[in-house]
């Protein structure tokens, strides 16, 4: 449409405005009326030409922002399954202390009954300390398998709003 106006009004601009005017001017030769002809085409395309780049710009700066959205997101992802790992690790550290504390509890109760006749206070007292120290770890276990759960369900979600941007980048690559 702007064309086509750009166009009418370079037309209008070659036009004589009174009829004193039009006595005056020199009719114009067809080779210049064809020179005329083409500068306007020429004209026209070019502002064709500016519009798809302008379009074109304009699609691949969305194009750009999605590519650095899918890079953050990625790193985020990476950081996140990193997290989620070094839980895990944290919480199998935790059941083989606990493992190690019950062969300690069992190896203390032992001793207690064997010695029933000696000084069993520090006996009771160290197997009271160690299911403390038991109690401790199955606590600190629970919380982080819940932890492991929300940054689990997290990881799931950064997942699935990346594949919709992935489509959208691949859509518009033309993979």
């Amino acid at each position: 449409m702007s064309q086509f106006l750009t166009v009418a009004v370079l037309f209008l601009l070659l036009l004589p405005s009174s009829p004193a005017v039009a006595s005056e001017q020199k009719p114009l030769a067809p080779a210049s009326v064809e020179a005329l002809t083409a500068a306007i085409n020429r004209l026209a395309a070019a502002m064709e030409a500016g519009q798809k780049s302008a379009s074109n710009k304009e699609s691949l700066e969305k194009l750009n922002l999605a590519i650095s959205y899918l890079s953050f997101r990625s790193r985020r992802i990476e950081v996140v399954e990193r997290d989620i790992t070094a839980m895990k690790n944290t919480r199998n550290n935790i059941e083989d202390a606990q493992k190690t504390w019950n062969e300690r509890i069992l190896a203390l109760e032992e001793r207690q009954k064997q010695n029933i006749g000696g000084s069993n206070g520090d006996l009771s007292k160290m197997i009271e300390d160690s299911k403390a120290q038991m109690a401790a770890f199955k606590e600190r276990q629970a919380r982080l398998g819940e932890e492991i759960i929300q940054l689990e369900n997290r990881n799931y979600e950064l997942q699935r709003e990346i594949s919709s941007i992935e489509k959208f980048v691949e859509r518009h690559l033309d993979f």
